[in-house]
């Protein structure tokens, strides 16, 4: 299982809660069909992303971040092979701004390759809270539409 770690800028000063939820349910259904698993968390202005399926799969969909116009100064941090997924069944999770704020100092730096486990680290707590997780995009969307 190939994963990769990834950070970007947004191009927008500040991306609506609403319009973040109908982009990660789009991002989920494609990421299902692909068989692909991931994690995203934006703090002010900032991406972090964790991608994670079959290199091919990974490394197509990182391209078409790199060249979405929402996104700017797009790095990969760390990439590498495990043996089994970390995210089984998260097909595009979500950590908002409220939900990363005890690792608010990840999006305030200059993020490289060291920065990769505590990265990991803030993904997989909030793995182990699934309210702050994928079903919740569902719950916003329909909220949002009322």
């Amino acid at each position: 299982m190939y994963h990769l770690i990834y950070t970007s800028r947004s191009t927008l000063p500040q991306l609506p809660e609403s319009g973040i939820y109908h982009l990660l349910s789009a991002c989920s259904v494609r990421n299902r069909v692909r068989d692909i698993t991931s994690v995203l968390a934006y703090r002010s202005g900032v991406f972090i992303g964790y991608i994670e399926g079959r290199r091919e799969d990974v490394l197509d969909l990182y391209t078409r971040i790199e060249i979405d116009p929402r996104h700017l100064s797009c790095r990969i941090l760390a990439e590498d092979e495990h043996r089994e997924r970390w995210f089984p069944g998260i097909y595009m999770g979500y950590l908002n701004e409220q939900e990363t704020a005890s690792h608010s100092k990840l999006f305030d730096e200059e993020l490289n390759h060291s920065h990769a486990g505590a990265i990991l680290e803030m993904f997989r707590h909030a793995q182990q809270h699934p309210e702050t997780i994928e079903h919740r995009i569902k719950h916003e969307i329909s909220r949002n539409a009322r």
